[in-house]
C-alpha cells in the first residue's frame, strides 16, 4: 500500500469520532496467527490502505485513536517548524498476535509507517498496536469466528485501534510553538564548529577507528526492525545506539582496568549497565577511555554517529538515547536527524523530542573519529 503526497500548511488534529464504550469480558481465547482467516486479514488490509489515503488527504480526524496520533503531530511540525515535505508514504505491518473476546478481536500488530522527507530521506515511525474489530452479529454464538473461511472483509467492523507508543495527550499547537521558538534559538548557534579534541591523556588513539556513517547506517537498518541478535528491551534506546557504536567500530570491553571501563553485550543476561543505561553510557562515553567521546555545546556541531540523550522533565533523571543518522540542511544550516527506539523511530528532527515535552533537556555527545 502506498500513497504519495506533500504535506499543507495546516493539518486537521480533531478527532471526529466514536467509540463503542469498552466492555470487560471474563473469558479471553488466544488464537494462533496461522488461523486467521483472509476475511478478518483483508478487513486489516483495508482499513490501512483507507487510512493512507486520510493521511494523504491531510484527514488526520478519521483516525480511529482515543487520542491525538502523533503521526499527525510529527508531520505538521516538519511541515510547520522545519518547512520540509513530506512524500511517498506508505504502511506495512506484522501480525503479532490476535485475542477473541465475546463481542470482538483484538488484533496486535507491528504498525510501520515510512515516508520521504524532503524528497530524499527515508523516515518512519514504527509501534506496536491493537486493532480491535467488532464480531459479525450473526455470528456471535460461534465458539470462534477464525476457523471461518466464509467470513469476509465486511463482515468485520474497526471500531478502535490503541497503542501506548503511537497515541498520545499532547497538545498539538504547543508543540508546534515550542518548536518555532526553540529553532529560532537555534539560529543563534549555527556555526559549525571546527573541533579540536584529543583523546584523554594516556589514552591510545589508535586502539580502534570509529566510522560515524557505518554506525549511523546499521542504525538506520534497524530503527524500525530491530536486530534480532539482539536482546530488545522495552525501553531499548541505549542498547540500540550501543550496537551502533560498535558497528562503527568501537570495540566491547569486558572488564574495567584504570581508566577503560567496561561496555559489553554477550545475552540478555550478560551485558554491562553502560552498554543499556542511559546514564552508565555518558559517564563510558565521556569520562573513560572505552570511548573517545566529549559533550557538544550546539547542534550545530553534530556528526553522523553521534549521540544525543534526553531528560524528559529535565529533573536530572536522563530518559532517553538517540543516534544521529542524517545532516539535511534548510538553506542556512544542517539540522541533524536521530534515529533510536522505544519508540522505534527513523531519521526525525532531534529537537521534536524536546519540543515534544513541556520540560526537557537534551545533552549532544562527539564520538570522537
Amino acid at each position: 500500500m502506498k500513497a504519495k503526497f506533500a504535506v499543507f500548511a495546516a493539518l486537521s488534529l480533531s478527532l471526529g469520532f466514536s467509540v463503542a464504550p469498552p466492555q470487560a469480558f471474563a473469558a479471553k481465547a488466544e488464537v494462533n496467527e496461522k488461523q486467521i482467516t483472509p476475511g478478518l486479514r483483508e478487513a486489516i488490509d483495508n482499513f490501512l490502505k483507507k487510512r493512507e489515503e486520510a493521511i494523504n488527504n491531510g484527514d488526520f480526524s478519521s483516525l480511529p485513536f482515543d487520542k491525538i496520533e502523533e503521526t499527525a503531530i510529527y508531520f505538521r511540525y516538519i511541515n510547520d517548524v522545519q518547512n520540509f515535505t513530506i512524500t511517498n508514504y506508505e504502511t506495512s505491518y506484522d501480525m503479532k498476535g490476535i485475542t477473541e473476546n465475546k463481542d470482538n478481536y483484538e488484533v496486535h500488530i507491528y504498525l510501520i509507517q515510512e515516508f520521504v522527507v524532503n524528497n530524499s530521506i527515508e523516515s518512519g515511525f514504527a509501534d506496536d498496536v491493537k486493532v480491535v474489530l467488532n464480531k459479525p452479529a450473526a455470528s456471535l454464538n460461534k465458539n470462534s469466528l477464525v476457523n471461518d473461511s466464509n467470513e469476509t472483509s465486511n463482515d468485520f467492523e474497526i471500531v478502535k485501534m490503541s497503542s501506548d507508543t503511537l497515541e498520545t495527550d499532547l497538545n498539538s499547537e504547543g508543540v508546534i510553538k515550542k518548536g518555532k521558538d526553540f529553532k529560532a534559538k537555534m539560529k543563534k548557534q549555527n556555526t559549525k564548529k571546527q573541533l579540536s579534541i584529543e583523546a584523554p591523556e594516556g589514552a591510545a588513539l589508535a586502539s580502534y577507528s570509529y566510522d560515524g556513517s557505518e554506525a549511523a547506517d546499521y542504525a538506520l537498518d534497524y530503527a524500525l526492525n530491530p536486530n534480532p541478535n539482539y536482546y530488545t528491551w522495552n525501553n531499548d534506546c541505549t542498547n540500540f545506539v550501543s550496537q551502533a557504536l560498535n558497528y562503527g567500530g568501537i570495540p566491547e570491553r569486558g572488564t574495567t582496568s584504570g581508566n577503560y571501563k567496561k561496555w559489553y553485550y554477550r545475552d540478555r543476561w550478560d551485558v554491562s549497565n553502560s552498554w543499556i543505561n542511559v546514564d552508565d553510557f555518558y559517564e563510558v562515553a565521556t569520562n573513560s577511555y572505552t570511548i573517545f567521546g566529549s559533550d557538544l555545546d550546539y547542534a550545530s556541531e553534530l556528526s553522523l554517529g553521534d549521540v544525543v540523550q534526553y531528560d524528559i522533565d529535565s529533573d536530572g533523571d536522563w530518559n532517553h538515547t538517540a543516534i544521529v543518522t542524517k545532516l539535511t540542511n534548510n538553506g542556512r544550516y544542517d539540522i541533524p536527524l536521530v534515529s533510536y527506539h522505544s519508540s522505534n523511530r527513523k531519521n526525525v528532527a532531534w529537537d521534536y523530542f524536546v519540543s515534544k515535552y513541556d520540560e526537557c533537556d537534551y545533552r549532544l555527545i562527539d564520538i570522537h573519529e
